[in-house]
């Protein structure tokens, strides 16, 4: 992704913010065997980081959202830029 460009509305510091959240968390839900449903994700992601949560009434929150899971199950890489 070129710097200055937003992806769903977010820049890319506030994407690595997300990735370097989801990426445990999700580890841990998967860890636990238990499923975890987009609204209760999305809750936690807003709770965890104070970041801004995406609307899922619309298309691109919902996209977004994908967006972040991608990321997330990158696994590790050198730089979470690189994550995209």
């Amino acid at each position: 992704m070129l710097r200055g460009v937003s992806m769903y509305g977010r820049d890319e510091a506030e994407w690595i913010q997300l990735t370097e959240w989801g990426r445990p968390f999700l580890t841990e839900v998967a860890a636990s065997v238990k499923p975890i449903s987009y609204s209760d994700l999305h809750a936690a992601l807003v709770q965890d980081t104070a970041l801004r949560g995406f609307d899922f009434d619309q298309p691109g929150g919902r996209a977004a959202m994908g967006y972040l899971l991608k990321r997330c199950q990158a696994g590790p890489k050198t730089s979470p830029a690189s994550c995209t």
